[in-house]
């Protein structure tokens, strides 16, 4: 049996040789077949530790039929897929929606696929506009018909390790349903090829636009606990970004009437962005809409060579650093700050690990 450790709620920093562990293992058991277990996304609340999964499913559990078109190529509308409005929780291309349901919620079809392997393109023929086109891409079979997005275009990944984790995904779910909110990778990499190229410029001008009022940039009056506490985890994210652009930034105090950045700031912030492809693009803008900071996405979401962002782990402390601090003053609220904590847990970690898996190109699994 094949084993594929993966999980969503990996530490940064350990991702990647995770990743290309289970990749190789794949690729040396013969078959591209990642039997990957997903745990459900409603059992990480209040964890960040990778646990082992269950072992890969035996043959010949599932006989259903498959849904597609007329020439045997299925689309993901047909397991269940969200629509494109739907494809990730708080991206670019959609209003943010909760990763966090009961899971007997966000079910369509019964699986209706046996087997899910990988398998590789030369060339995106398609020019899908994901930045992958004339590269070693990598795409998913669920039996012997290769995933489509709902836009009816070739579900292609730029990264081999990419691919295994979205098939694994596909091999988590049971007989009984397909439920795409346990297929974040899916979503995004969906979103990436049918919609990020399409809202990409007025997404620059959203995020951009923010930059002002980032909460990196506006804290509490430093005299204060959470002033004090503010200045102490936004500094290193404020440094990492100012040795990035070459340009110093200014912190307000308060938010009500901050302090402009400079024009060359601003411009080396559009620059930077704009110099992101696709799938990188897609990562950060939802990691901006679920930290509400776009330099915080942006650190979390860089990670070559030395002077990498931050982890995954403190991501979500900075994105999580005022309300922790109101529940340390007054408490936790049972079914409110819980339910907070492990939305935020999925919706940042999901974006960071996409980047990374995105940026391990050209890598052979073996």
């Amino acid at each position: 049996r094949i084993r594929f450790i993966h999980s969503l709620a990996v530490a940064s920093d350990g991702m990647a040789f995770a990743a290309m562990s289970a990749a190789s293992s794949a690729h040396a058991a013969g078959p591209r077949r990642a039997a990957v277990l997903l745990r459900p996304l409603l059992g990480w609340i209040g964890t960040l530790a990778p646990e082992e999964l269950p072992r890969s499913r035996g043959h010949g559990h599932w006989h259903g039929h498959g849904h597609g078109d007329g020439d045997g190529v299925p689309t993901s509308a047909s397991p269940g897929m969200a629509s494109p409005r739907r494809a990730y929780a708080g991206g670019a291309a959609t209003q943010g929606t909760s990763s966090v349901g009961r899971s007997d919620q966000g079910s369509t079809s019964p699986r209706f696929y046996e087997k899910v392997s990988v398998f590789r393109h030369e060339k995106d023929r398609e020019g899908s506009g994901s930045g992958s086109e004339g590269k070693a891409c990598w795409g998913i079979c669920l039996d012997t018909r290769e995933l489509r997005t709902p836009m009816r275009k070739k579900l292609i990944v730029p990264s081999e390790v990419l691919a295994h984790a979205i098939a694994s995904e596909w091999e988590y779910q049971e007989s009984d349903a397909v439920r795409p909110f346990t297929m974040p990778l899916t979503q995004l990499a969906i979103t990436t090829i049918d919609r990020t190229s399409l809202v990409r410029n007025d997404t620059v001008e959203t995020l951009v636009g923010y930059f002002h009022t980032d909460p990196c940039l506006c804290i509490e009056d430093p005299d204060t606990d959470l002033g004090k506490l503010q200045a102490e985890k936004w500094g290193p994210v404020k440094d990492w970004f100012e040795k990035r652009i070459g340009v110093p930034l200014h912190q307000s105090v308060g938010c009500l009437v901050p302090e402009n950045q400079s024009d060359e700031a601003v411009s080396q912030l559009r620059v930077h962005l704009e110099s992101l492809d696709d799938w990188a693009f897609t990562a950060v803008s939802t990691l901006a809409s679920a930290c509400k900071s776009t330099l915080l996405a942006l650190a979390a979401a860089h990670h070559r060579g030395a002077g990498a962002g931050v982890s995954v782990a403190d991501a979500i402390a900075l994105s999580r650093i005022e309300e922790e601090y109101q529940i340390t003053k007054w408490g936790l609220v049972e079914g409110g700050h819980d339910l907070d904590r492990a939305d935020a847990n999925i919706r940042i970690a999901a974006p960071v690990v996409f980047s990374k898996l995105c940026a391990m190109r050209g890598q052979p699994s073996d």
